[in-house]
């Protein structure tokens, strides 16, 4: 039995979105559920002013942080806890200035998912 969520692939949120010079934000017409679920979770970490970029690429991770912290469950799972000290890792690097947002949703991106929704 698994605990992790099953995201819709068909909402444009969770896909690339073309981005004009003027236009810097993402797309906001149709946001996905989790993505709502975890700016409160952001909100109560401090993490509300990564951008929106970042945001979109630990969005689950944070929806997981958030049910842990309720007790809806615990893991002790290797992978689980080292995705963890990864996104508290790079989160904190690109807040405190010591690498860019390129950087860090590089490091946080999970390649089989982004390989997924590129084919």
């Amino acid at each position: 039995m698994t605990s992790a969520k099953k995201l819709d692939h068909n909402y444009p949120v969770l896909t690339s979105v073309p981005v004009s010079k003027n236009h810097t934000s993402l797309r906001t017409d149709k946001i996905h559920p989790l993505i709502k679920e975890s700016r409160d979770i952001l909100d109560w970490m401090g993490w509300s002013g990564i951008p929106d970029s970042m945001k979109l690429v630990i969005a689950i991770d944070m929806i997981g942080f958030r049910d842990e912290l309720n007790g809806w469950y615990s893991t002790r799972d290797p992978y689980v806890l080292a995705r963890r000290r990864s996104v508290y890792y790079w989160v904190n690097q690109y807040l405190n200035g010591n690498c860019t947002t390129e950087t860090a949703e590089q490091s946080l991106q999970v390649l089989n998912l982004v390989k997924t929704m590129g084919s």
